[in-house]
């Protein structure tokens, strides 16, 4: 079982490291560093750092999101978990 709070910690150090970074400086295969996404650079205008790159389907920051739940659960102390759908 991993520590929420270290979780949590860990996922605010990437959103701060990714901040320092232009979006254009996203990894889209990590074996292959010169393949770029299949929508190239073309991304929307407002998406100016790496750390606004990740959006859900209904528009939110990604890592906005998942720091929130990890703020609740810890809050609720009860665990959660992640699954694809």
């Amino acid at each position: 079982m991993y520590n929420l709070k270290d979780c949590l910690l860990e996922l605010q150090n990437i959103r701060i490291e990714f901040s320092k970074l232009s979006s254009y400086d996203n990894v889209w295969d990590f074996e292959n560093l010169e393949e770029s996404a299949p929508w190239g650079n073309q991304i929307c205008s407002e998406i100016k750092l790496l750390s606004d790159y990740f959006i859900t389907l209904n528009g939110s920051n990604l890592l906005d999101v998942m720091i929130r739940v990890f703020e609740h659960a810890i809050s609720v102390e009860k665990p959660f978990e992640i699954s694809t759908i």
